[in-house]
């Protein structure tokens, strides 16, 4: 055996991650030495795993890791004697990878801005700034302690795109942001709408156009409705135009409020209100429904019968719905609407299961009734089956209601039972009333009262209602009594003060601004929101937080509720990772809004993958070689920018065979020197740079 290696191992320094190859070819000898392989004093177990010996004596270390640091020696040695290499020193060490990447940021002249950036690895990385096709601002502009850049009095010259560039002697990584600088130019209006006094039926445009740099965007609400509409857009009978014209078709009574149209931008916000009055020849209450449907539980292939009988002037329609949606009666054969309104559901089905309402509607408005209807099968011993009781079952009328006594919150009525008690005894008396001044419909005021006289309150001082009663046994609700005449209750003692005023609420909002100042990510699916009030302070109640998800494309806005007016900072949870959303605040008090905040945008932070890849498949090439195929984890499921993926591969035994990295573009790996007619599963897990996500289902493959 000779003394000289023909190849020594040197020291290297390499990346978790990545390969290390460490060489040494034996001395010349005969017989030919083996060679083995020690790490710290302790032999390497080499295979065909994640450390293998290559042919000619050199160690392969495949994704290398921590615990693979040390000093490493090549022994050569056969029957007359051994040889060592000196030691060679292998030190792994991290790539920079970023734990906050800098986020675009829009920003007004003259404002302080700064960009995040920060950065591990190891050794500890250096962190740079650098502007791409510019100058850094002269003199604005300096790196903070934590590596952030800070750009002061920034002005449109400053808009571009800056890049956070990190490195150490195993890697580097880079990541850019833009800067958008606006001259001030707070949303104004061109066009506001004007109070509109319109008669049923008929129809209402409120106009509304804004200007402002850069372009706000343009949206409708009406007081006490969440919905927000947008240009272009059509919610039923309400619609905007593309220039911003709310159009109201059809008028009803309860259109009657106020519109609120605001303009919104990253620069501020602008609002603007109408008020809507609707005209009638009398002011009449919605329809009454008679006689609704019940719940019921029926066996399939039987048939369903939910009545809807509705009186009313004018005479009232009748629609129905079936899970909120609409009944198209013309594709369902099925399904048929009777004169009356009932509707009848022939040779049932487990599917026709579900929630049922009947809408009966007129000029004067609209009233509504739900019932269930679960269908099952008639050999079900688990189900007690049950038809809507027959209408003869039920109590009769009560004679029409009477007043006896009015106050300023309360009316006390009295009337007279019906003579038809029904087929059980008397549960007691439902009452309802309507109100022409507060446009609500239907609504119940006191259930299963057991006397003859009730006192209803709290109702609204100087206001005038309807009632009708209606009797309960155990079968259900009977038919209402006649309506009664309209009442109105007193007005207001002197003493007696609102427990608030809308309309100093509206004026007090107005003048109130919201500013949010700050949006940062608390985590893959939190985000940290800041703002500042101005103004009047004695009306905000709260305040509504909306936000859309903008990485989807998305406009429709979510909104949670901050139930705290002297609040200035909210965290917001359940978000998707790595996801971009927009948000804007609203004051509010009671059912009316103040002018929204400024909008600002924000990404949460990135997360591991919640899916593993997919269409993961073997293609065996020949009796040694096999190519692994598989795509990336759906797009919703990445949360992050994928960095790579691992392919663990095991043999007949269970036992490693392979385990192998690749980066973000490979979705394929060619794998050699398989045994020909052993069997092999496959796992392959994609990860971001938080950490890596589930593996995908096994693959088996034989040679």
């Amino acid at each position: 055996l000779r003394d000289e290696f023909r190849a020594t191992p040197k020291s290297s320094r390499v990346a978790v991650g990545d390969s290390a190859t460490l060489e040494c070819i034996a001395p010349r000898g005969h017989p030919e030495p083996s060679v083995t392989w020690f790490k710290d004093g302790a032999q390497v177990a080499t295979g065909t795993g994640r450390i293998r010996l290559l042919g000619h004596g050199s160690l392969l270390i495949a994704d290398v890791r921590h615990a693979d640091q040390g000093r490493y020696v090549c022994r050569a040695a056969n029957l007359l004697g051994t040889r060592e290499t000196p030691a060679a020193t292998l030190s792994v060490h991290t790539k920079p990878y970023f734990v906050r990447v800098p986020e675009d940021v829009t920003t007004l002249a003259d404002e302080t801005v700064e960009f995040q950036c920060k950065v591990n690895g190891d050794p500890k990385p250096t962190v740079t700034w650098r502007r791409q096709d510019g100058k850094m601002p002269v003199g604005r502009a300096s790196i903070q302690e934590n590596k952030n850049l800070r750009i002061q009095n920034v002005s449109p010259m400053d808009e571009g795109t800056y890049i956070c560039e990190s490195e150490n002697f195993v890697g580097s990584v880079s990541a850019s942001a833009s800067l958008t600088v606006h001259c001030e130019s707070r949303p104004s209006f061109r066009l506001t709408p004007e109070d509109q006094k319109v008669g049923l039926n008929g129809v209402a445009k409120f106009d509304c156009f804004a200007t402002g740099n850069p372009q706000p965007s343009v949206f409708w609400t009406r007081e006490g409705d969440q919905v927000l509409m947008f240009p272009g857009k059509s919610h039923g009978r309400f619609s905007v135009t593309n220039e911003g014209t709310l159009v109201i078709s059809s008028v009803r009574k309860e259109d009657r409020g106020y519109y609120t149209c605001s303009a919104l931008s990253v620069v501020g916000s602008s609002m603007a209100k109408g008020h809507l009055e609707v005209t009638a020849m009398a002011d009449l209450p919605p329809p009454v429904i008679r006689l609704g449907p019940a719940n019921q539980t029926l066996p399939i292939n039987t048939a369903a019968i939910m009545p809807c009988e509705a009186t009313g002037k004018p005479t009232p329609t009748v629609r129905w719905q079936y899970n909120a949606v609409p009944l198209q009666t013309d594709t369902r054969p099925r399904f048929v609407i009777l004169q009356s309104g009932t509707l009848r559901i022939n040779g049932l089905q487990i599917l026709d299961s579900g929630m049922y309402t009947c809408t009966a509607s007129s000029e004067s408005g609209e009233t509504s009734w739900t019932a269930s209807l679960t269908v099952e099968s008639p050999h079900n011993p688990n189900v007690n089956f049950h038809r809507s009781p027959d209408p003869s079952t039920f109590p009769g009328p009560p004679s029409k209601p009477v007043v006896v006594n009015i106050s300023e919150t309360s009316i006390t009525l009295t009337w007279r039972r019906s003579e038809k008690v029904g087929e059980s005894s008397l549960k007691g008396y439902t009452i309802e009333y309507y109100s022409s001044d507060l446009q609500s419909g239907w609504v119940s005021g006191a259930h299963r009262v057991l006397s003859e006289t009730y006192t209803i309150q709290p109702l609204r001082p100087d206001s005038r209602y309807i009632f009708i009663i209606r009797a309960e046994n155990s079968h259900g609700l009977g038919p209402p009594s006649p309506a009664s005449d309209t009442i109105r209750t007193l007005g207001l003692a002197p003493h007696f003060l609102p427990e608030y005023n809308l309309d100093e609420a509206r004026a007090k909002l107005t003048s109130c601004m919201v500013t949010l100042m700050d949006m940062r990510a608390a985590s893959s699916t939190a985000v940290k929101l800041t703002w500042r009030i101005q103004g009047d302070k004695d009306y905000v109640e709260g305040f509504y937080i909306r936000f859309r998800d903008v990485s989807e494309g998305l406009q429709r806005y979510n909104m949670v509720t901050v139930l705290n007016g002297g609040a200035s900072s909210y965290i917001l949870n359940d978000l998707r990772p790595y996801a971009k959303y927009e948000f804007f605040l609203v004051p509010f008090y009671k059912s009316v809004e103040g002018p929204p905040s400024n909008s600002r945008s924000v990404q949460t932070l990135e997360d591991v993958p919640t899916a593993a890849p997919e269409d993961v498949r073997a293609h065996v090439l020949n009796v040694t070689t096999a190519t692994i195929f598989w795509s990336p984890p759906p797009p919703q499921h990445c949360n992050g920018k994928l960095k790579g993926y691992n392919v663990y591969l095991t043999g007949n035994l269970s036992e490693p065979f392979l385990n192998k990295s690749t980066n973000s573009t490979t979705n394929s790996l060619l794998v050699t020197n398989l045994k020909a007619g052993s069997s092999y599963k496959v796992c392959i897990v994609a990860h971001t740079s938080v950490g890596s996500g589930p593996l995908s289902s096994p693959v088996l493959f034989r040679m």
